[in-house]
């Protein structure tokens, strides 16, 4: 056993020094460039809501809303947090066609979870008009889940309380589409995901990849350019799993697994890098704007140690590896066999090749892991086999010649996928 140690230490020191380039590599080649500007941290939106009014006023209430939020903290691609911010906001309100409301104030809160509903507080004063004049203190509050507002509001002055529903749409800050009232929504990554201490790192699906401002070309075709948002997104997600198979070999390096897993995961993390690369070219090509792919602003996570580390890499195997991977192999392939375009269908042919190969490893790791874990590692494994296993969005409409699947096929290939890995789990537990 000392001698077998002996033997691999060299070896073990290239590995590491191996995972260390690649991590000053990816970060150089990845990096955002240095004329990138920062996010906008201001949203500004508008809504409308319809309720009842009770109180010293009985009767039908209606009005409109205009607000904008800054974001305590920016928005970054790979961003886990919650997100709130504070601002002012202005409110009409009609109660029986007879009397309004002006209200002036402060609305702020936060989501609950990242891309989760939300909470919103509201205090600011009233100014009446009509049959009743004279001001008031106002307060309220806000659920909000989506586009859509549940709302209770008082001015205690006058004893006037009302609760309402309605909708809110903020303006869009890129063309991928709309913000809500505390950013886009977030979608995870195609591949094997990056995990942080936080969870699975997710993406805002409308922050914008390119940070080239030029308006779309003129001369791109609709398909095109639906094909190159998606090839826009494909880099992001490729980029963000450089550093996930990086994380992933220096886990294998603590838990002493062997040097051919270790090596497998750093040639890994050179194929996403490649993946990364001639994915914006694509979408460059695509959109007519130069498209560079970023590494998510996530804090790396360190290894678990001992057993708790090795049912991690258990599930993580399964999860990450087994599952999502052996889908963006199967996605990849039929977007391949579809594809009229020559760049777009040799991409989606070496994504597949590569993605397969990415997915045997982490048959390859699964089964390492649940041996030396022991049945506390297949015991967890066996908990996640039924799980669902949410698809990232795709278009609505297929870009076939192009390479890009629709939502629909992505779903179809992900369920066969998934359904066929189960039954080869079975056969290792």
């Amino acid at each position: 056993m000392l001698r077998s140690s002996l033997h691999r230490r060299p070896a073990r020191k290239a590995l590491i020094r191996k995972l260390a380039v690649l991590s000053a590599a990816s970060t150089a080649l990845f990096a955002a460039p240095a004329q990138a500007q920062d996010q906008e941290r201001w949203l500004a939106g508008v809504g409308v809501f319809v309720g009842v009014a009770f109180g010293s006023r009985v009767g039908f209430q209606w009005g409109g809303e205009v607000f904008t939020t800054h974001l305590f903290r920016e928005e970054h691609c790979g961003d886990n947090f919650a997100r709130s911010g504070l601002g002012p906001m202005f409110q009409v309100a009609v109660i029986n066609l007879d009397s309004a409301r002006l209200t002036l104030g402060l609305q702020g809160g936060g989501e609950f979870a990242r891309n989760g509903g939300a909470l919103s507080g509201e205090l600011g004063g009233t100014v009446y008009f009509g049959k009743k004049q004279g001001f008031d203190l106002h307060t309220g509050f806000t659920l909000i889940e989506g586009i859509f507002t549940l709302s209770g509001r008082a001015q205690w002055f006058q004893q006037e309380y009302a609760a309402t529903f309605g909708a809110r749409d903020v303006a869009s800050r890129t063309l991928l589409g709309p913000n809500f009232t505390y950013g886009g929504t977030a979608e995870c990554i195609v591949g094997r995901p990056l995990r942080t201490a936080n969870g699975v790192t997710c993406f805002d699906r409308h922050l914008p990849l390119s940070r080239d401002r030029h308006a779309r070309a003129t001369d791109t075709d609709d398909d095109a350019y639906t094909a190159g948002l998606d090839w826009q997104r494909a880099a992001k997600y490729e980029c963000a799993s450089v550093p996930a198979f990086l994380q992933l070999a220096a886990e294998l390096l603590a838990h002493d697994a062997p040097d051919a897993l270790v090596e497998a995961a750093l040639k890994a993390a050179e194929d996403e890098m490649r993946h990364a690369r001639v994915s914006a070219e694509l979408a460059s090509r695509l959109l007519g704007a130069r498209v560079w792919p970023e590494l998510p602003d996530v804090p790396p996570r360190a290894p678990l140690a001992g057993r708790a580390g090795l049912i991690r890499l258990s599930t993580e195997s399964w999860l990450d590896g087994c599952l999502t991977e052996g889908m963006a192999a199967e996605r990849a392939r039929r977007a391949s066999r579809l594809a009229v375009d020559r760049e777009a269908r040799s991409t989606q042919d070496m994504i597949a090749r590569d993605e397969a190969r990415h997915a045997e490893l982490g048959w390859d790791i699964l089964r390492w892991a649940m041996q030396a874990g022991g049945d506390d590692a297949r015991d967890a494994v066996r908990s996640l086999r039924d799980g669902d296993v949410s698809a990232a969005d795709g278009e609505e409409a297929t870009v076939a010649r192009y390479g890009c699947l629709g939502a629909r096929e992505i779903d179809e290939v992900s369920e066969r996928h998934a359904a066929l890995s189960r039954r080869r789990l079975d056969a290792l537990l």
